[in-house]
């Protein structure tokens, strides 16, 4: 699912093989592999991952206790990641 300011063309076959292009990777094998759905197994099971953790949007990340959904400023990921850095390690 996509937040209501997100645009899920982002995702598309045609941007995600423009971004794997752009990366220096192989096209023909990049879109053969999206093609196949040799990965789609691992989707499922990471889609039932983030649905069990309780991800509804596109993009999530999840830093430590914090969780930045939707597409936001660099400043929410930056501030997250230090306060994880900074919390005491458990064992």
């Amino acid at each position: 699912a996509y937040s209501e300011d997100e645009d899920p063309t982002v995702f598309s076959v045609e941007a995600l093989t423009q971004i794997a292009v752009d990366l220096g990777l192989d096209e023909a094998a990049f879109a053969g592999c999206l093609d196949s759905e040799a990965k789609g197994a691992e989707i499922e099971e990471n889609m039932t991952m983030a649905r069990e953790d309780g991800i509804r949007t596109l993009p999530t990340l999840l830093v430590g206790d914090v969780t930045i959904q939707g597409r936001k400023p660099l400043e929410p990921y930056i501030q997250a990641i230090e306060e994880a850095l900074s919390a005491p390690q458990t064992q």
